[in-house]
């Protein structure tokens, strides 16, 4: 169970099938606290706050035993780059020692390409550093850097119109993985270059969202398949 330390926090307290497990304290400088749990499986997971001061659970992890693999997602909503330089290193490094990662997929430039202030330079030093960060905290990780698939900007009329930062983007991208040593998956291109979108927003059953941005579940899933095609291929290589 991974929570959130702040000024002022309460007390956690963590059941397991109704029995208490663990209390955690959550007083103290932001940072985050883990609660480990090990044993049979349980029917109830409860985290509760022993009183009024603030509990906020970040996360809960349902892991086995044995062999696998495990996939933690982290997003944020019209995010680009720089969200991850806004964390403190020292938090964000802890946060990623915990999690002990062999491979960490880094995936932006849909909301860089529609920035109107975009600059190209600005982006690959930002991903430059944000990449440098990973590696100190996770120096034995793989660095993949899967760039924005297609999309399409609406017009007046209902036609669209291509987002010109797009291929700027890409091509930043590229050239931040040439330098960094980390792999790059261009979605784009995968998808089948420019326009791509419209094709796949036409498809049936459709593949990507009338805003031409966003997709359907079957087409996230077909651009998963192209990013983890990539990493299976850069891991035999």
């Amino acid at each position: 169970v991974l929570l959130s330390r702040q000024p002022g926090g309460g007390t956690a307290l963590v059941r397991v099938d109704g029995r208490l497990a663990g209390r955690v304290e959550l007083a103290g400088a932001p940072d985050f606290a883990l609660f480990r749990w090990s044993g049979p499986q349980a029917a109830r997971l409860e985290v509760e706050a022993a009183d009024a001061r603030p509990v906020r659970v970040l996360g809960v992890a349902l892991e086995g035993e044995g062999a696998g693999l495990v996939y933690s997602s982290a997003g944020v909503v019209g995010a680009q780059a720089g969200v991850l330089l806004r964390c403190r290193e020292e938090l964000f490094a802890r946060q990623l020692e915990a999690e002990s990662p062999d491979v960490v997929i880094l995936a932006f430039g849909t909301n860089e390409a529609r920035d109107s202030a975009f600059e190209p330079s600005t982006h690959a030093a930002t991903l430059e550093e944000v990449i440098r960060r990973v590696r100190r905290a996770a120096p034995s990780a793989l660095v993949l850097l899967s760039g924005p698939p297609d999309q399409e900007r609406a017009a007046s009329g209902g036609r669209a119109r291509p987002v010109p930062s797009l291929p700027l983007v890409i091509a930043a991208q590229r050239g931040v993985a040439a330098r960094a040593g980390a792999a790059f998956v261009d979605l784009r291109e995968a998808m089948g270059g420019p326009g791509s979108v419209a094709r796949w927003a036409r498809s049936s059953p459709p593949l990507a969202q009338p805003d031409h941005v966003h997709f359907t579940a079957p087409g996230y899933e077909r651009l998963a398949r192209f990013v983890a095609a990539e990493l299976v291929a850069t891991l035999e290589g």
